[in-house]
């Protein structure tokens, strides 16, 4: 049981790793363009930069990217609480 929950922790962790890049990207490729997209590959999303840009730039607090970073957070717990 504690190897599946730790599976299933370390899945939650990546899974929103994975879209919040990909919000970023999107993000990015409308801001951008073509130099957006290959620009998300270089850079990383910050955990709290790239919202707060966000949030200037279109005038809109992103909660969903904080809540999937919030997910993330309760995967490396999962996994954490299952290792001990």
């Amino acid at each position: 049981m504690k190897r599946f929950t730790s599976g299933i922790g370390g899945l939650l962790f990546l899974a929103s790793g994975a879209l919040t890049w990909l919000f970023m990207m999107i993000t990015l490729i409308h801001w951008w363009g073509g130099i957006g997209f290959i620009a998300s590959f270089i850079l990383t999303p910050g955990v709290f930069i790239f919202p707060i840009v966000y949030w200037i730039v279109e005038h809109h607090f992103p909660i969903l990217y904080f809540l999937i970073w919030g997910v993330g957070i309760f995967g490396l717990v999962i996994g954490a609480a299952a290792g001990s």
